[in-house]
């Protein structure tokens, strides 16, 4: 199994949480990447899937709108070229 050196984190860090409306996170990116979100709730089905495109190399602090969502807790999963990183998110 190869290291994969796209992003430097490992665990993605959700401000705020819990969130209402929306919520950001950073992401620090070695390499060009397509970098894309999915939230799904806690039965598995997807609730919201976000493009953010490509992103140079470099960090980067994105967010993200969850007003549509009704309160519980979600997975929360940033993918880039070779990885994932994951976190649960409480929206309140």
């Amino acid at each position: 199994m190869g290291v994969d050196e796209t992003a430097t984190e490992t665990k993605i860090q959700l401000q705020p949480n819990p969130a209402i409306n929306d919520f950001s996170f950073s992401i620090n990116l070695k390499q060009t990447s397509e970098v894309k979100i999915l939230i799904h709730d806690l039965s598995g089905r997807l609730m919201i899937s976000n493009s953010y495109g490509q992103l140079e190399a470099g960090q980067h602090l994105l967010s993200q709108t969850v007003s549509d969502l009704t309160t519980g807790v979600y997975m929360v999963s940033i993918k880039y070229n070779n990885g994932i990183l994951t976190s649960r998110l409480m929206v309140e």
